[in-house]
């Protein structure tokens, strides 16, 4: 399993050394523990979306106190939302957005359906995550 991420890692990050951040506490390029690559791997992963994301939004306006291209970053990178309802049961229903609207200093989200949805006294968490789907692409040679 080790050799799998390690091909991830060389074949993400092996070519372009400017891009690697410092390796992450812990991390020893000698250490080759179990899960060293995973984190390795994820950690740079990571490392890259953080500056990419502090680039892409740009400055925090003054009147929404928000980076000033919030909503483009988020159109542009397909980001989609999920609404997870727990009932005190237990039962758990996900719903994915069925609409959305942006406003200057707001986002509004619609969601439909579902299979099971409990009565409104019944919930006991209620969960709105981000969500950005993103393609695998086979590894190079």
């Amino acid at each position: 399993m080790s050799a799998l991420w390690k091909n991830l890692y060389v074949s993400e990050f092996g070519k372009n050394k400017r891009q690697n951040p410092p390796p992450a506490d812990g991390l020893n390029m000698k250490d080759h523990a179990a899960g060293y690559w995973k984190r390795l791997f994820l950690s740079t992963v990571e490392h890259c979306d953080t500056m990419k994301w502090k680039q892409l939004l740009g400055h925090v306006s003054r009147l929404t106190h928000l980076p000033s291209r919030t909503e483009q970053v988020l159109r542009d990178s397909r980001v989609t939302w999920e609404l997870t309802l727990t009932s005190k049961s237990g039962q758990v229903c996900t719903l994915e957005q069925s609409r959305s609207q942006f406003c200057k200093t707001s986002l509004t989200l619609c969601w439909s359906g579902g299979l099971y949805l409990p009565n409104y006294e019944e919930i006991s968490t209620l969960q709105l995550t981000g969500v950005r789907r993103i393609e695998l692409r086979p590894l190079r040679p």
